[in-house]
């Protein structure tokens, strides 16, 4: 179950540099652990008399007020990893939000859909099905967001059974078709979540419908892109971007407004797999916070369960 602690420090925080924890923290930030040993202690900057916290676990938020409340969730702390809040505009966070969450569905369907997400490794098998070109395209760009963003991790293996990513080609060479889901449809993805984390992943270009190469490998990446996040395709956003509805005609390289967006995605300066009303509680308490007093500084406390 994603849990996730949003604290409120009054003054800067110095954090301890760490390796990355069950795909939990940044590849590259710093952050602090809690730990058995650490839990009745102070953590540099951390247990100030003047932080308010907030517990975030699942529906419920418990607010904690004062350094004595907070010790008293030792238990609930244990493994914990600390991230600054990373504040955003509004309209950037409007513009996310309708990439990430299904705003035009009913408002039931909304208020139970979650942001999806890569928690663990993306562990990618390409078929031998797919062309060496398209294989060296494909490997190309996924290492490089792999490189680029913090907390997605991407690597390629050499067997099916030890992937949870499949890529495929259909044509009459290679008829096999690996999920009934897609088996109907020339190109596409498909991919598997619990709770908002995704856990499985397909997809797939029929070469015999799609015989340009470069249309074909331009195809790949886009629906790649979109399957990091089961992002929402946007009919008001260009054709160079691979968030648009004419995404398969855009640069092998993301657009500057697409990598921010993947960015702050797996960024862990926010909870991951919450719904839209958790969300947006997170930001206007944090922002609310930063409004009252501008050198508040905010920290999200992640952990497993």
């Amino acid at each position: 179950m994603r849990t996730c602690l949003l604290c409120f420090l009054l003054m800067s925080v110095g954090f301890i540099s760490a390796q990355d924890i069950d795909s939990l923290a940044s590849k590259r930030k710093s952050f602090h652990k809690f730990s058995k040993d650490s839990l009745g202690q102070s953590p540099p900057g951390v247990l100030r008399k003047d932080t308010l916290w907030s517990i975030i676990k699942g529906n419920d938020t418990i607010w904690l007020s004062n350094k004595e409340d907070f010790l008293q969730q030792a238990p609930l702390r244990e493994g914990g990893i600390s991230v600054p809040y990373e504040p955003k505009s509004e309209s950037f966070l409007k513009q996310y939000m309708e990439i990430v969450y299904n705003m035009s569905a009913s408002e039931d369907s909304l208020n139970t859909y979650r942001m999806r997400y890569w928690k663990k490794p993306l562990k990618i098998y390409i078929d031998s099905s797919v062309t060496s070109g398209s294989t060296k395209a494909f490997k190309k760009f996924a290492q490089q967001l792999s490189k680029e963003v913090d907390s997605l991790n991407i690597t390629f293996v050499t067997s099916r059974e030890q992937s949870n990513y499949l890529v495929y080609h259909t044509n009459r060479k290679y008829p096999e078709e690996y999920l009934d889901k897609l088996s109907n449809t020339k190109e596409g993805y498909y991919i598997l979540w619990k709770y908002g984390k995704i856990n499985q992943g397909y997809l797939k270009v029929d070469t015999d419908h799609y015989q340009n190469p470069d249309l074909v490998n331009r195809i790949m990446l886009w629906r790649f892109f979109l399957s990091l996040g089961y992002f929402i395709t946007q009919n008001t956003l260009p054709c160079d971007s691979y968030l648009s509805t004419c995404g398969y005609l855009a640069n092998e390289r993301p657009s500057q407004a697409d990598m921010e967006i993947l960015r702050y995605h797996y960024s862990y300066g926010i909870c991951k797999g919450t719904r839209i009303t958790e969300f947006k509680d997170q930001h206007f308490r944090a922002k609310e916070a930063l409004r009252k007093n501008p050198m508040n500084q905010h920290y999200f406390i992640h952990f497993n369960e």
